[in-house]
Parts: C-alpha cells; structure tokens; sequence
C-alpha cells in the first residue's frame, strides 16, 4: 500500500476521502497493534504506543482542551495522532501485503 492508496482509497478528494482515511488508518493502527501483541510485527517504535497512550487518556478524560468544544478536540487530537503515525501505517500495511522487510 502506498501512500496515495491510503490518502484517497480510490475515493477520490473531499470529506468523503477523508473519512475512508480514517477508517482504514483506525484499521491498519489496531493490526499494527494487535499483530505486535502477538509477535507477528515487532517493528513498532516506541513511541506509537506513547501517542496511543495520550490519545486514549485523552479522549477518556473528563477535561477537554477548549471545553466548549466538546468532542471536537478529541477527535482533532485522534487526526493529529494519525497523522503523525503515517509512516509507520504504510509500514505496517506493505508488511502485511508483503511488500515490506520481514517483522
């Protein structure tokens, strides 16, 4: 899977796009994890489970960045989280297709 291929998943631009995006990164983020738990994919750095950690004591927190807001931060600051771990989804995803190093 490139890059391209997780941006757009062939469903072209706009909100549409954006929200396959999400999901399939959701996806492939709970794989990385759950093939690393069972020690089929070991070349997860450290830091991706730090981001998953604050994300979810985050998003589980009664305190919210901007308060009036709501949900909105917790879901900007689940994008940002993803976002940051892109290298490492395409990583993983060219792992599982096969295209990538052995794990």
């Amino acid at each position: 899977m490139d890059r391209n291929e997780l941006d757009s998943g062939g469903k072209g631009g706009g909100i549409g796009g954006q929200v396959w995006w999400f999901l399939k990164s959701i996806g492939l983020l709970f794989g990385m994890l759950l093939d690393y738990g069972r020690g089929r994919y070991r070349k997860v750095p450290w830091w991706v489970f730090a981001a998953v950690a604050f994300v979810l004591l985050f998003a589980l927190s009664p305190l919210g960045l901007i308060p009036v807001l709501g949900e909105l931060d917790d879901a900007a600051v689940v994008f940002i989280c993803l976002k940051m771990l892109d290298n490492e989804l395409l990583r993983y995803a060219a792992w599982r297709k096969g295209d990538g190093d052995e794990a």
